[in-house]
């Protein structure tokens, strides 16, 4: 479900107005009203989600149990640009960098990201904000590594893709972002 699919469900299940939630979320009318129409999201984790979750639990008179299930399903329905959920996303994620050796402060130097950022996104606990792209410069660090190891085979079992799919690094790369953002 896509997240203005999930909020507008929530604000239909409560019979609440757009108006109602931006003054229980401390959002702007026009924010939560872009929120609905799927113009805008805001990021995952991000003080504007909580407001939102806030605000719905608030109209619906819910406790403090209830606003982590509703902040955590407001999250889950976040797109990410990619085809896969990010559970799997990111079980594949640290797959791959496990099987390459890969510490997160070497592919923050890889990738030019502050070292904590890529250990909350290994950790679960932060997404990246351009997932899609994100997926493409791990996937280039990673068939670099790849070619320079001599690791193809590793990452063909890790895959589960024929040898011709690892031939060059370019086709390394396309395998391997595919098969980070792909079912």
């Amino acid at each position: 479900m896509r997240f203005e699919e999930m909020l507008g469900r929530e604000m239909e299940k409560l019979g609440r107005t757009n108006a109602e939630l931006a003054a229980a979320s401390g959002l702007g009318k026009s924010t939560v009203s872009r929120y609905l129409r799927g113009e805008r999201e805001p990021r995952w984790g991000s003080a504007q989600l909580w407001q939102l979750a806030k605000g719905l639990n608030t109209l619906a008179g819910g406790d403090d149990h209830d606003l982590e299930a509703l902040f955590a399903a407001l999250g889950d329905c976040l797109s990410t640009g990619l085809q896969i959920d990010h559970a799997t996303y990111l079980t594949r994620l640290n797959a791959l960098c496990r099987c390459l050796n890969i510490h997160s402060g070497a592919l923050a130097r890889a990738l030019a990201y502050d070292p904590s950022y890529i250990s909350r996104i290994l950790a679960g606990a932060r997404r990246p904000g351009d997932a899609a792209g994100f997926t493409a410069q791990v996937a280039a660090y990673a068939a670099r590594l790849c070619f320079a190891g001599g690791k193809q085979e590793k990452i063909r079992e890790l895959v589960g893709c024929d040898p011709a799919a690892l031939e060059t690094q370019e086709k390394t790369m396309s395998t391997l972002r595919r098969w980070m953002s792909e079912d």
